[in-house]
């Protein structure tokens, strides 16, 4: 989940951002039986579902995919209510693509955040739906709430970073709170011998 509101420049956007999400994406072992990922992006007046969990089987197609991904533009408020309740309903609710038995797992990075009742409220339902979020709080601008952030995450699941280049910093910070994934060993060659005696 993408703050895509107005930024500096398009740069700080393909650059730093997309460039971050791409980056942690690369850490897991995507696949359509392993780690599957969607995109949504919000601003003051949209919310969009970028693509579906399992769209992209693949690594390589996925980060492409992010690295495509172009600015929602606008400025003011954003939909963080909106682009949560989107989360709950249109990826991980009943009905959905959630393979059964599946870790629910949402980062949302944001440069943006005023807190009211309702995106605590939605944040909250997220999370006794046992969604595990992660919240990475771009401070530069001084428009992010960083004690609503710290109340919309999982436990400490919050990294603060204080500019747009910075972000490419806490790549591992960011992974750490999820499973990464391990890669499949090659299966083990047995050699035996069998002597017989008389």
């Amino acid at each position: 989940m993408v703050d895509a509101s107005s930024k500096p420049s398009t740069a700080v956007w393909q650059n730093n951002i997309l460039n971050f999400v791409s980056t942690v994406a690369g850490r897991f072992n995507i696949n359509q039986n392993c780690v599957r990922v969607s995109v949504i992006l919000y601003n003051s007046t949209l919310v969009s579902l970028r693509f579906r969990l399992g769209r992209y089987g693949d690594i390589f197609s996925l980060q492409q995919a992010i690295r495509s991904l172009s600015l929602l533009g606008g400025g003011g408020t954003s939909n963080f209510a909106g682009a949560l309740q989107l989360v709950r309903n249109a990826l991980f609710g009943s009905g959905t693509d959630v393979r059964p038995g599946a870790r629910l797992l949402l980062t949302i990075v944001a440069d943006q955040l005023q807190c009211n009742s309702l995106i605590l409220s939605e944040a909250n339902t997220a999370k006794n739906m046992q969604i595990s979020i992660l919240g990475v709080a771009i401070t530069q601008t001084g428009q992010l709430d960083r004690s609503c952030m710290r109340q919309v995450v999982s436990g400490n699941q919050y990294i603060e970073v204080p500019a747009y280049n910075q972000l490419g910093n806490n790549v591992n910070q960011a992974v750490q709170y999820f499973c990464a994934a391990q890669p499949t060993p090659p299966p083990r060659k047995f050699a035996a011998r069998i002597i017989w005696k008389n």
